[in-house]
């Protein structure tokens, strides 16, 4: 017989099973996955030992036989659980609980939308349970879309850059000949200026420059040292002269390079440089240090709504803070859920939580039920004042207490 086959036939003996026979089930569903490894019905095999595996527990077992006997639990309490357990699902388990929660609630009423909307919330968790939620539809008849998971994002290749294209590169000017100087008309020409009469040195008066031709380069005239002191020569009586005026002088003409008059530029003055300022470092970028290490303490600690309210401060500082926006939402959530941490909660509560949840899994749901109240009771007089599970364990055995 094929494969395909027996799991189906498997499949229906499920649905009319009741819970004395799941461990024969569980064995034979045990022995098609291992008869189907490598084969294209590996999945289906899986999925069906896995479903037989939740169904085999003793709380699965609890609701089956409830359903033989009638009693039905509230569809809005299956509902509030499924909706935690996909909320708060942290891996492919949560979601496998989720969904034998929501086959309850499909089998109490197969066409609420709420319950075909929280198992198409379900399904794109992963390949798995969106398989599961085809069966669950298809064996209800079900007509309703399954968006399959998201894919990873994988990162984009970059692509080479396009070599760039060079432009023409233009040919080099032609060198520049030198302008020959023509000659100038002789009544164009300059006039040349006269050269004083001789005089005996003076020391006010202005010495002449030494003649230059023209076309000439200056070159700078090093001063000759004496290799021995001149010898002192004897004063001669000279004729005192007048005084030459300052407007009867002429100024020495100025030398020439290349035909233009050379006029010496000044050279520029190069003012310092200032160094740049030190940057200190800013007192808001240690703060919001400060205050991130204060959230993350507080987050962890279980302190949710201060965590909260140093988010806030945080962001009024830096509103672009990814990291507080994160921290802010996820305790506001853990808020509103009546999320309480496991080190909050005293010792004897949680030694009556524990004693509950082993009394329903015998089906003594009304010793469950005050053992629950107990636990909540010790637990608001160390401060916890809303925990969530024993909440939602009283709803859940109130329909079977």
């Amino acid at each position: 017989m094929r494969l395909k086959e027996r799991i189906e036939q498997l499949r229906e003996k499920l649905q009319h099973a009741s819970p004395d026979q799941l461990a024969a089930l569980e064995q034979e569903a045990r022995e098609l996955l291992s008869e189907s490894k490598n084969t294209p019905v590996e999945a289906d095999a899986q999925a069906l030992f896995a479903e037989l595996a939740k169904l085999n527990k003793p709380e699965a077992k609890a609701v089956m036989a409830s359903r033989k006997t009638g009693e039905k639990p509230s569809l809005e309490g299956l509902l509030r659980r499924a909706r935690i357990r996909i909320e708060m699902a942290g891996d492919a388990d949560d979601i496998d609980e989720a969904l034998d929660i929501l086959s309850e609630a499909l089998a109490t009423k197969p066409e609420n939308e709420r319950t075909i909307t929280l198992m198409q919330q379900a399904a794109e968790h992963n390949d798995q349970a969106a398989m599961r939620v085809r069966d669950l539809f298809s064996r209800y008849g079900i007509d309703a879309p399954v968006r399959p998971p998201a894919p990873p994002q994988q990162p984009s290749q970059a692509e080479p850059p396009a070599p760039a294209q060079q432009a023409p590169a233009t040919p080099p000017p032609a060198p520049q000949q030198p302008q020959q100087q023509q000659p100038l008309p002789p009544d164009e020409a300059p006039a040349v200026p006269q050269q004083p009469a001789e005089q005996p040195p003076r020391s006010n008066q202005a010495q002449q420059p030494l003649p230059m031709e023209e076309d000439t380069l200056l070159e700078p005239i090093e001063p000759q040292q004496p290799s021995s002191p001149p010898e002192r020569e004897r004063p001669v009586n000279r004729e005192p002269t007048q005084p030459i005026p300052l407007d009867e002088l002429e100024a020495p003409s100025p030398p020439r390079y290349g035909g233009q008059p050379y006029i010496p530029q000044a050279p520029q003055q190069r003012q310092p440089e200032t160094p740049p300022a030190p940057q200190q470092p800013s007192i808001i970028s240690q703060d919001v240090d400060e205050l991130m290490s204060e959230l993350t303490e507080s987050y962890y600690a279980g302190n949710y709504q201060q965590t909260v309210d140093i988010a806030n401060r945080l962001l009024a500082r830096d509103p672009h803070n990814a990291a507080a926006q994160d921290y802010r939402q996820k305790a506001e959530d853990n808020i509103i859920r009546g999320v309480v941490p496991d080190h909050r909660i005293p010792f004897e509560a949680r030694v009556s939580y524990n004693r509950a949840n082993s009394l329903v899994r015998a089906g003594n749901y009304e010793e469950a039920a005050k053992l629950y109240r107990e636990a909540r009771e010790l637990a608001e007089r160390s401060g916890v004042l809303n925990w969530n599970d024993v909440e939602q364990a009283l709803l859940d055995i109130q329909d079977l207490a």
